[in-house]
């Protein structure tokens, strides 16, 4: 598997754990767009209301400089 892709994956995982944690499961569905491309990869359903949104998951790169990493 490409590099970039599992580390997006799983900032994608700890995303969904973070929001798993904060949002009551009786009342919230979370999915994953697994390699789906689309704008989203995480969508929030909330079951009283029918609403929803998406989350734009994105890692940043760190470069290195003079030997010592440094963030973008």
């Amino acid at each position: 598997m490409n590099k970039n892709y599992v580390r997006g994956r799983k900032f994608e995982y700890k995303i969904m754990k973070i929001l798993k944690q904060a949002l009551p499961p009786d009342r919230y569905t979370i999915i994953r767009t697994a390699g789906s491309h689309s704008p989203v990869d995480i969508i929030v359903l909330k079951h009283i209301g029918r609403k929803y949104f998406g989350i734009q998951c994105k890692t940043k790169k760190t470069k290195k400089q003079n030997g010592k990493r440094k963030q973008n």
